[in-house]
């Protein structure tokens, strides 16, 4: 009896030890989660890419294949930062639009100027003014400092965000020079914990994220491209911010409209003309906002066996629960949901596991 206590007490030491170790391993790591994550994604996504530069380096000399990771990530930050420069550029000029707009208004007059051109409903809008206008004019004078303070905070998000890009690309030399044998370690690990079914949960989970990964963002770039194309021709200065933000936003639904309504808005403020205005919304209507009702089924399907419905909660109930990184984590984790309960409710002893079909 003695005996069985001690041996109890031991084991409840231990896992009290593993408890605490995780804890604070978890606190150390909370700050760096987003770019690990991120950084996960970029190598599992690439990691085909990569393993046949190291393939061709290998032939040439194994020196060479050593230096495979450092080449890959060195390719990989240039081509990041060969597009995110400009883009920064480009959202500093308008971040700065939009304080000087700010700042103009100081006056009823002004934003009577300001709201009585817009079409069909600037007489209107002039009418209204004329009861209001001292009080409107106030609200927005008073606003000034919000405004500013929003503009600060965004640039604060875009200094985080360049660190998690930093960070993120950090981890992946690691990742892409440990790689192999980190798989390894899971693998094992998962075979301890869940058997012999975890081989078939575990392809399924690569699948689904490299399916998803390559759906969403192959759909959003080509809707970001479509949209900086418009933009481009209907003479805007700052097409490829229009066009990032729209590949950003793409995998929401009716995400697009968000970007390019007020895009074009500004654009008629600024003096742009109606002849080329509307035929960039309708282009925008018509084009970029329902590229993605054919493409993102014809690119997740050719990967992910997947039930549309568990990828619309995946990707709409990852983006509430973890920010933008949930649009491709959040259809991993459905898939990792029905692939588990498949596995447990199997009589086949370990079949091959597919997620749902349409």
């Amino acid at each position: 009896m003695t005996q069985l206590s001690i041996s109890n007490r031991n084991l409840l030491v231990g896992w009290a030890g593993i408890i605490a170790i995780c804890a604070l391993t978890y606190l150390v790591i909370k700050p760096f989660i987003g770019a690990l994550a991120w950084a996960v994604l970029l190598v599992i996504t690439t990691w085909p890419a990569y393993r046949q530069l190291k393939y061709y380096l290998r032939k040439l000399s194994n020196r060479f294949a050593e230096a495979a990771p450092l080449i890959m990530t060195g390719v990989l930050t240039i081509g990041i930062f060969a597009i995110f420069l400009p883009l920064f550029g480009e959202l500093a000029k308008e971040l700065n639009a939009v304080l000087i707009f700010s700042q103009q208004i100081d006056s009823k007059q002004k934003l009577e100027s300001l709201l009585v051109d817009i079409p069909l409903i600037g007489s209107i809008l002039k009418e209204h003014l004329a009861y209001t206008g001292p009080q409107l004019a106030q609200i927005v004078i008073e606003h000034q400092g919000k405004i500013t303070a929003t503009l600060a905070s965004t640039l604060q998000g875009v200094g985080k965000a360049l660190f998690t890009t930093l960070f993120a690309l950090f981890t992946s030399f690691f990742l892409y020079k440990y790689g192999e044998k980190i798989r390894v370690k899971f693998a094992d690990l998962a075979y301890h914990v869940g058997g012999s079914k975890t081989e078939a949960i575990i392809v399924t989970l690569k699948a689904t994220l490299i399916g998803t990964v390559y759906g969403i963002l192959l759909t959003a770039l080509v809707q970001g491209a479509l949209a900086g194309i418009g933009f481009y021709f209907a003479g805007s200065s700052t097409p490829l911010l229009y066009a990032a933000l729209v590949t950003i936003v793409s995998p929401i639904p009716f995400g697009a409209p968000l970007i390019y309504l007020p895009a074009i808005g500004a654009m008629y403020y600024h003096g742009g003309e109606l002849e080329v205005l509307i035929p960039l919304l309708l282009w925008c209507i018509a084009i970029v906002s329902t590229a993605d009702n054919f493409l993102r089924p014809i690119f997740v399907s050719q990967t992910v066996n997947m039930s549309f419905y568990l990828v619309v909660i995946g990707i709409l109930g990852g983006l509430l629960a973890f920010g933008f990184i949930g649009l491709f984590y959040g259809p991993v984790i459905m898939a990792a949901s029905y692939a588990l309960w498949s596995a447990l409710t199997e009589n086949d002893g370990g079949a091959r596991i597919n997620t749902p079909t349409d």
